[in-house]
């Protein structure tokens, strides 16, 4: 996988969020679905979030994927975020589809005996806007308003897991997402 401009990054200190825009081409999108789609997902439907996922393994299939995405948020962590971290956590395939959503939260939390916790999250964006509505993922900001980030297939953000985000209701379509996190001894 060829990363594509990574110079079109922002970092927003009210959101603490860094935007790669095209992250990865149409065309590597494209091929990384056919890859994606052949995996089988686990439904999860409660009150809290309802979608489609499934954890990707790193093979050589994904070992590209995993590689590119590594190299860019280490090197965000090293220039912006400065945590103190260890490793990723397999990344996750996302499907959310008519109906589903996922309310506020922060994907900050203890995991391995809390000696871990996680640091840094990314949000890959697979689907073409025009191919769903609502499905916004969006940054909960101070005053309770929110930040939507671009719909553009192949756009990366990287944020701080302890950054309050939801995705909406998908009205029509599916929106589908790599989503993923970098993990750490606890900051506190």
């Amino acid at each position: 996988m060829t990363v594509e401009s990574k110079e079109q990054v922002r970092f927003n200190n009210v959101c603490d969020f860094l935007l790669a825009r095209n992250f990865i081409t149409s065309e590597q999108v494209a091929e990384l679905l056919v890859r994606l789609d052949k995996l089988e997902l686990t439904r999860i439907d409660n009150d809290f979030y309802k979608r489609s996922q499934v954890e990707i393994d790193r093979n050589k299939d994904f070992d590209n994927l995993y590689d590119s995405i590594e190299s860019l948020v280490l090197g965000y962590n090293e220039k912006f975020f400065q945590y103190d971290v260890k490793g990723f956590e397999k990344f996750k395939y996302l499907i959310y589809e008519e109906g589903d959503f996922h309310l506020v939260h922060q994907d900050q939390s203890n995991f391995y005996n809390n000696r871990f916790d996680r640091k840094i999250s990314f949000t890959l964006q697979l689907s073409e806007p025009e191919n769903y509505d609502g499905g916004d993922f969006q940054f909960q900001k101070i005053g309770g308003i929110y930040q939507p980030i671009p719909r553009k297939s192949g756009c990366l953000v990287t944020y701080s897991s302890a950054i309050p985000h939801r995705v909406l209701p998908v009205t029509r379509g599916r929106r589908q997402a790599i989503a993923g996190y970098i993990y750490g001894p606890p900051l506190i």
